[in-house]
């Protein structure tokens, strides 16, 4: 069989039609041909190199291994990096598809390590990167690190300004940190394609000038928009800023407590959501609190922190749980 090879002002032009267009900057927050292609992984060469190798397992329709490993995934923490896959096919430069017609490499290059930026990962070097490029990359990782400062005059030593959504919410927020005058048309440029995540930097800017009031209406309206939308990525973020517009202002607490503690579209996010929500809810104490620890029985979280609260409500509430709770609580002492 011949590689497949990609026709570029064919992909163009069907990437601009939907649901392509929508899907493509949904799903992988990109805008083009470019950004498509980020997501390739590896080439034929990269195939016929791994069963050289002898790396893994063959299989067959009698014994099918990939199956069943999946199988065996269910309820573990298993990391399947496709971006160790990637980063595997760049050392053997058989990364790239084979096309017809001009792509724009460097930008296919930008996109693939902006994945790492919208899974809030640190983002390894690769070789080959030019210097405004490996400016970008020192700007990106800046900002995972929330070293606002050096994202900032890493962006600056590079020529081109934002594009994708990732890219415009991660220097938003350095520049929002840094009082950058060019924050605000980011965020308009941003409220275009992922107004959730604008909506989120608002309440950061709010916060940031100390209006608290107009945060927590800004933060609200995101949290209850992601009950409709799973696709933003800046979820952590918006989920601290319920906790720190609580901890200036405590009289908001139980407003942003109600519209945090209902679960996310496809409970996206729901680790982060569901951490402020409980942070809040031991805020407010009372019936909130005790209906927040409730909703978690018969598996609760098992730290500490939970099993001792949960002791300690429901032995205060006089609650029907409250024997188990405390023998819990003991139990999870005694394991230390």
């Amino acid at each position: 069989l011949e590689p497949v090879k990609y026709d570029v002002a064919a992909l163009r032009s069907k990437l601009q039609q939907e649901p392509y267009r929508s899907a493509l900057r949904i799903a992988w927050r990109a805008q083009s041909t470019e950004g498509f292609l980020s997501g390739y992984v590896g080439n034929v060469k990269f195939v016929d190199e791994l069963a050289e190798a002898g790396y893994g397992q063959v299989n067959t329709d009698d014994l099918n291994h990939l199956e069943y490993a999946f199988a065996r995934t269910v309820g573990r923490d298993i990391n399947i990096s496709i971006n160790e896959l990637r980063n595997a096919a760049i050392a053997l430069e058989s990364h790239r598809p084979q096309v017809r017609g001009e792509v724009n490499w460097e930008r296919v290059t930008d996109h693939y390590l902006l994945n790492y930026l919208a899974d809030e990962q640190l983002i390894p070097f690769v070789s080959g990167l030019s210097t405004d490029q490996a400016a970008r990359w020192a700007a990106w990782n800046a900002h995972i690190r929330t070293d606002h400062r050096s994202a900032v005059e890493a962006w600056n030593r590079q020529a081109r300004a934002p594009e994708t959504s990732t890219e415009l919410a991660a220097m938003a927020v350095s520049m929002v940190h840094q009082k950058d005058p060019r924050a605000p048309q980011l965020i308009e440029q941003l409220r275009a394609i992922e107004p959730i995540e604008a909506d989120m930097l608002d309440a950061l800017v709010a916060f940031r000038d100390g209006d608290f009031r107009l945060a927590e209406q800004h933060c609200r309206r995101a949290l209850l928009s992601l009950r409709e939308d799973p696709w933003p990525v800046y979820v952590q973020p918006l989920c601290k800023l319920t906790e720190l517009i609580a901890t200036r202002e405590p009289k908001l607490t139980p407003a942003l407590y109600e519209a945090i503690s209902t679960p996310f579209a496809l409970e996206a996010r729901d680790r982060e959501r569901s951490n402020s929500a409980y942070a809040l809810a031991k805020r407010l104490g009372g019936e909130t609190l005790l209906k927040h620890l409730e909703q978690f029985e018969p598996h609760v979280p098992w730290t500490e922190d939970f099993l001792r609260i949960r002791a300690e409500t429901y032995a205060q509430a006089k609650h029907p749980l409250a024997p188990l709770a405390e023998r819990q609580y003991k139990a999870f002492q005694a394991a230390k």
